[in-house]
């Protein structure tokens, strides 16, 4: 019988839920900090896109080598990644049909760097998926911050805008946060433009 889960939770994909179960129980057991972000943590912060059957967590660069170990009996490689104007390094695998991202470290468009550091692990939201699962997500501030750096659209197959517009417009979002946020990544003036195009202006 599947595991009752919890709002927002109803807008995945029953074996994506359970792959995410699976792999981040995993990740707690090996001791090692994660938020779940992109497009899982977009969808669950008010996105209404379609949603592929794929995960994308984020790790301290330090950790990935071990996190490739820890899932090698699922094939996992830790290989560079290079696509739409972002750079990484990753581990990759796949589990029932899911696609599985972990990354560390992303350079964004050459000129910003996102790094899941400290801070980003205080501010993520541990909330329950199922009965006997929490799960923690990357802050709406963090994951739209890395998206309106990134900004890519659907002329390129991406949806990082429409999720950076949708995550602005339902989650109250900690303006502090986010101008600290870009800063870190070297991105505040190109964060603050985004939010002036959705006609808020952040006095800094």
């Amino acid at each position: 019988m599947p595991k009752r889960h919890y709002p927002p939770f109803d807008k995945l994909s029953e074996n994506l839920i359970r792959v995410m179960d699976e792999v981040t129980a995993t990740i707690d057991k090996a001791g090692i900090q994660y938020v779940v972000f992109a497009g899982v943590a977009a969808k669950l912060y008010g996105s209404q896109r379609e949603l592929s059957d794929d995960v994308d967590l984020m790790v301290k660069d330090s950790n990935l080598e071990s996190l490739r170990d820890v899932f090698k009996q699922y094939g996992a490689v830790l290989r560079d990644y290079e696509s739409t104007g972002i750079v990484s390094h990753m581990v990759s695998f796949e589990r029932d049909g899911v696609g599985v991202d972990i990354v560390g470290n992303c350079r964004i468009l050459q000129e910003f760097v996102y790094t899941p550091d400290d801070l980003v692990f205080n501010k993520r939201r541990i909330i329950n998926m199922t009965d006997d699962r929490q799960i923690a997500l990357a802050s709406p501030e963090d994951v739209f911050v890395f998206k309106a750096l990134s900004q890519r659209g659907r002329d390129v197959g991406k949806f990082d805008i429409d999720d950076a517009v949708a995550i602005f417009n339902s989650q109250g979002l900690d303006f502090d946060y986010v101008a600290d946020r870009a800063k870190a990544c070297n991105g505040y003036d190109r964060v603050m433009k985004f939010i002036e195009h959705q006609g808020v202006l952040i006095q800094q």
